[in-house]
């Protein structure tokens, strides 16, 4: 005859191994959200909102992270730095891309080749980065001046010929303040929102009212979630059926 007792216990036992388990398994999801602590904003802001003005003086600055062992991503605080003019460098079979960024006064991309002493200009305007491809290099050029907010992405590559050329992959919805590889895919932040090209050069653009708050850093967990680091907030992006939905949060006294 079968013990009753045994079977409620044994019942009990596997309940509470599967209860322990997912209690693991949650606790481990919610370790790894950087964003566990932190306060969501029940309202998307909008353009010109009183809480982006409150952004724009606040003195808390976050910036993401990814780490490059784990891949877990975290947020440090950073400082302001002011925009500056300066120069990006690559070395290609060709010789070495440098790029430079004078903002209004003009930029340029050339080629240079020391062996055979030669120089040749690629583009000329504002080069923001560079950033090696399967195929070549990324270039990411862009202007905000006045009335003007551009930006694009370029590739210079070597065709079938055995020839390199430049050549336009996309334009961007601005001028990108910050430009970033994570997962195998291309960030980048500014202004109006996000910009994400994935390994086959596909551009996907998130519009977002960014331009009070200053993004400074923009990363991409394993998961496709987008975080970015900015004046009082960390946004975060997380993958839909259509787009992304968009996650905003803060720290208490950022805004005031």
């Amino acid at each position: 005859m079968p013990n009753k007792a045994h079977g409620k216990l044994g019942g009990i036992s596997t309940l509470l191994v599967c209860v322990a388990f997912c209690c693991i398994a949650s606790c481990k999801r919610a370790s790894d959200d950087p964003l566990t602590r932190w306060e969501a904003i029940p309202e998307e802001p909008t353009q010109n909102a009183i809480l982006l003005q409150q952004a724009e003086r606040s003195r808390c600055i976050w910036s993401v992270v990814q780490d490059a062992s784990t891949h877990r991503i975290t947020i440090q605080q950073a400082a302001h730095e002011p925009s500056k003019e300066h120069q990006v460098r690559m070395q290609t079979e060709t010789g070495v891309l440098i790029g430079t960024d004078n903002g209004e006064y003009g930029g340029g991309l050339i080629l240079s080749d020391d062996k055979r002493g030669l120089t040749k200009r690629l583009l000329d305007t504002n080069v923001l980065q560079l950033l090696p491809w399967k195929s070549g290099v990324l270039v990411f050029t862009g202007l905000l001046h006045l009335g003007v907010d551009e930006g694009a992405v370029w590739l210079y590559s070597k065709g079938s010929d055995g020839n390199w050329s430049i050549k336009k992959v996309a334009d961007l919805n601005g001028k990108p303040s910050v430009i970033s590889s994570a997962n195998g895919n291309v960030l980048a932040v500014g202004g109006h929102g996000v910009s994400r090209l994935d390994q086959a050069l596909n551009l996907t653009e998130v519009t977002l009212p960014f331009a009070q708050v200053f993004p400074n850093s923009i990363t991409e967990d394993v998961h496709g979630r987008i975080y970015v680091g900015m004046n009082a907030f960390v946004v975060r992006l997380v993958p839909a059926k259509t787009g992304y939905t968009h996650e905003w949060f803060t720290k208490p006294g950022c805004l005031r």
